[in-house]
């Protein structure tokens, strides 16, 4: 049922993280990271709102719970998709990665950069699990000798 209602519940939700109250823009967020693991390749069409939306907030925002709240959907994205991570977001990936590294390192709160951290994290683990499902005879090498006549 998620996919059907996607093209017009994800804007609704991307809006109303614009709104002046820190507790409707925390509940949207927290709506945002329990739809999207639903969504799967539905998502992939709102790759570029979603990282422009959940980077913006990560870095802009002035409260706390909503920045935390921001890297949360990011969290939940990336372990739900796992393997299909690149599929899914092939132009945002690195912004996504960026944003995390930035908020890590720079962010007042704490628990905010270790969820930042955690993010990562779950990143570098799908980036593995890529690497890992590849079939070995894709990194082999064939040699062949020649023989003159």
């Amino acid at each position: 049922m998620a996919p059907h209602v996607a093209k017009t519940l994800i804007p609704l939700l991307l809006r109303t993280t614009r709104d002046t109250r820190a507790t409707v823009r925390s509940s949207c967020l927290s709506n945002l990271a329990e739809l999207c693991p639903l969504l799967r390749h539905s998502l992939s069409s709102f790759q570029y709102e979603l990282a422009d939306c959940l980077c913006s907030i990560a870095k802009t925002d002035p409260d706390t719970l909503v920045r935390s709240a921001a890297v949360y959907v990011m969290r939940r994205m990336f372990e739900a998709f796992r393997t299909e991570l690149l599929q899914m977001f092939p132009d945002t990936i690195l912004q996504y990665y960026t944003t995390l590294k930035h908020i890590r390192e720079n962010d007042v709160s704490e628990v905010t950069s270790h969820h930042a951290q955690l993010t990562l994290h779950s990143i570098d683990e799908a980036m593995r699990d890529v690497v890992a499902l590849k079939k070995p005879e894709q990194f082999n090498k064939k040699i062949s000798i020649i023989t003159k006549r």
